[in-house]
């Protein structure tokens, strides 16, 4: 959901920020092209990026151009899987701007409080010392830091050794949908429990399902089960739109089973699943709070991309 084009002077004449007519691509193309030039966007095309927001519960662009062209831009979204009290954004200026970079952020808070958000979460990716400055300067304060990870799926990966843990077994949600009531219970305790600066809430998170979406090929969801036939471990992982990149979006564990090598074994299980599917690389993203998954990743050959950094303004 999201609403039509608008346009405001900034407080800098010679600076105007404008809402994007996303009606078509061309614009959100031109945003994203000056996104790579100034910074590391999660995608680089319109096409891919319609598809990440595909599940937002809003989300919208904005550019402040001046005479020379687009001199700030930012994306910001109302994700549940997040939380609907606060707005996530990306945002991107050419170094120096600030004026262009504070006019188009103060758009982006007057979008997100007429949405009820209560705060903007900027996820900064790759900054240097500048960039955290100009940030810091809009009213930003740093909150969390992130780090993009990845490795490469080799044709080998499809029968990499399977990890088994005693008193489990494992499947997928499609082979055992009866036990969506049991993996969605996992899954809204995970989201409480992950040490993220985010503030993951499980109030806000849409179903599993919803996560998964309709195609069984795009994305899986694999379960550890119990003798009990209740979910005790689940791995998401979800295709990009091209299906040769795929994201770990979730890899949960029971509170009573950790430590036990489930994690590991659901690890496994995605990497496999995508090694079979063509998938020519997996991509996670570990809180630096967050140091059993950071192990696990690093287990299993997951490579640093990129450092991301949380930053947080609170809104009136």
């Amino acid at each position: 959901m999201r609403s039509g084009p608008t346009s405001s002077v900034s407080p800098d004449p010679a600076v105007t920020v404008s809402e994007l007519d996303l009606a078509g691509d061309a614009q959100l193309d031109e945003l994203l092209a000056f996104a790579s030039e100034h910074g590391t966007p999660r995608v680089t095309s319109a096409v891919a990026y319609r598809e990440l927001m595909a599940e937002a519960a809003a989300w919208s662009a904005f550019v402040a151009r001046s005479a020379d062209g687009i001199r700030a831009a930012a994306l910001p979204s109302i994700q549940a899987a997040i939380g609907l009290d606060q707005a996530q954004l990306n945002a991107f200026l050419v170094p120096g701007d600030q004026a262009a970079f504070d006019a188009v952020l103060e758009q982006v808070a007057a979008w997100a409080s007429e949405r009820s958000a209560t705060h903007v979460t900027a996820h900064v990716s790759a900054p240097t010392d500048t960039a955290i400055d100009a940030w810091r300067a809009a009213g930003y304060e740093q909150v969390g830091e992130r780090a993009r990870v990845s490795r490469p799926v080799t044709s080998e990966d499809a029968t990499m050794a399977e990890i088994d843990v005693e008193g489990v077994t494992f499947t997928t949600l499609a082979e055992r949908p009866d036990l969506e009531d049991s993996a969605d219970e996992l899954w809204r305790i995970a989201h409480d429990d992950v040490p993220s600066a985010l503030r993951f809430s499980s109030a806000d998170v849409p179903p599993l399902r919803g996560e998964l979406g309709d195609d069984p090929e795009r994305a899986v969801a694999v379960l550890a089960i119990d003798g009990d036939d209740r979910v005790v471990g689940l791995a998401l992982l979800i295709r990009a739109a091209d299906r040769t990149i795929a994201g770990h979006r979730m890899t949960a564990t029971a509170r009573e089973w950790r430590g036990r090598g489930l994690a590991n074994a659901l690890k496994v299980a995605t990497i496999r699943w995508a090694a079979a599917r063509g998938v020519d690389k997996l991509q996670a993203s570990n809180d630096s709070g967050n140091a059993p998954m950071q192990a696990v990743n690093a287990r299993f050959g997951y490579e640093p991309e990129y450092r991301l950094v949380l930053m947080r303004r609170a809104l009136a």
